[in-house]
């Protein structure tokens, strides 16, 4: 398929450059790097076929829970006992 695309002519000679020290075509390299930038574009249309693009997360203990959030009366009174920097 022929298309046209507005693109810097520095670019389009460094295009080409690269393509006859590769011992290519233009287009052959051209449809490389557009092929490469968009297999890290996740799409809509098939999310069962996605990598997740988000590098994971880091992930650290905490040194443990200090009281059950569950039990109301018991956070409270750790809160109360907590003044910002240490418990008293």
């Amino acid at each position: 398929m022929q298309t046209t695309l507005n693109i810097d002519e520095t670019i389009v000679e460094r295009l080409y450059a690269e393509a006859k020290r590769r011992g290519t075509t233009a287009s052959a390299l051209a449809e490389a790097g557009i092929l490469n930038i968009l297999k890290e574009v996740p799409t809509a249309a098939t999310p069962d076929k996605l990598e997740d693009p988000w590098p994971e997360l880091p992930k650290w203990t905490s040194g443990g829970e200090l009281v059950d959030i569950t039990n109301k009366e018991e956070l409270y009174r750790v809160m109360d006992e907590y003044d910002g920097f240490r418990y008293v």
